[in-house]
């Protein structure tokens, strides 16, 4: 039957049924590709939240720092700025339990756990220094904030923590 056919319409035929293999091809590569960025925007998602909160958390560190320096060394902001170094430390531990809550692999775990080894030193080193610059103690105040006082090392200590996790993440 094919050989009493004539030749245009051979042609027709197989280019027709490369027509219908391209498309085939075509429609089920589109359906991997759908699938793939669903997965991909499922993790996006899953891990965008943490990113934002490791980021909020560097920042928190980091504010809290510089109020505790502004504290120290400028007695008359010393009421509003205790009252933002609170706010920090609460929105710190707000972060710091929200990452601790979500389930994490154990590099994650092991990070985090740092953090909350670290975290209590850096509150007890806040207390001490901001009732060491309220009583006037320039050189206790001095000594708290080296590196080599135990509020320096865990600052040290957190501050590592969270750029490994960010790096992590």
């Amino acid at each position: 039957m094919i050989n009493n056919m004539k030749i245009g319409i051979k042609l027709v035929g197989v280019f027709a049924i490369i027509f219908v293999v391209v498309t085939a091809m075509m429609l089920s590569g589109a359906a991997v590709r759908m699938k793939a960025l669903r997965v991909l925007d499922s993790n996006y998602r899953q891990y965008v939240d943490d990113i934002k909160n490791i980021g909020k958390l560097k920042v928190g560190l980091h504010t809290l720092e510089k109020d505790l320096y502004l504290y120290a060394a400028v007695p008359s902001v010393r009421n509003n700025t205790a009252a933002s170094i609170k706010e920090e430390i609460n929105a710190v531990d707000q972060i710091a339990q929200i990452l601790k809550n979500k389930k994490r692999d154990a590099e994650e775990t092991k990070f985090i756990s740092e953090f909350d080894a670290a975290w209590p030193e850096l509150k007890r080193g806040y207390t001490a220094l901001i009732e060491a610059a309220d009583e006037g103690n320039n050189e206790n105040v001095s000594n708290l904030l080296s590196d080599k006082s135990l509020f320096g090392e865990a600052r040290k200590k957190a501050s590592a923590a969270i750029s490994s996790l960010n790096d992590y993440s």
